[in-house]
C-alpha cells in the first residue's frame, strides 16, 4: 500500500474483536469496517513507521476518533498507526482486485 491509498480496517492487531477487557478509549476494534486514507506524518523521516517490527501505516480515518471516544496521539487528526496486515485496499467498483 502507498500514501494516498484508500483503505478499510478489517482487523486490529490481527483480531476481529478484543480478546480481553479493555478501556473504551483503547477499543480500536470499533474502527473495523471503517475507511480512511494512508497519509504521511510530516514529522516522520521515512515513508512508514520504523518503530515496529511489522510494517505500520499512518491511516487518517474518515470518522472522528474523538467522537468515538478513542485515544489518538498523532500529529494528524483522526490518524492512527495501523499494521498493514490489518488493512485492505479500497477499490472502485468495476476495478479488478479487492472488492471492499
Amino acid at each position: 500500500m502507498n500514501i494516498g491509498d484508500r483503505v478499510i480496517l478489517v482487523t486490529f492487531n490481527g483480531l476481529t474483536d478484543s480478546s480481553r477487557n479493555i478501556d473504551s478509549t483503547e477499543n480500536y476494534w470499533k474502527l473495523i469496517n471503517k475507511k480512511g486514507v494512508v497519509v504521511k506524518d510530516p514529522a516522520e523521516q521515512g515513508k512508514y513507521a520504523s518503530f515496529s517490527k511489522e510494517k505500520k501505516l499512518l491511516v487518517k480515518f474518515d470518522d472522528n476518533l474523538e467522537e468515538l471516544n478513542l485515544n489518538a496521539h498523532n500529529n494528524i487528526e483522526n490518524a492512527l498507526w495501523i499494521l498493514e496486515t490489518d488493512l485492505s485496499k479500497v477499490v472502485k467498483r468495476g476495478v479488478t482486485g479487492d472488492t471492499h
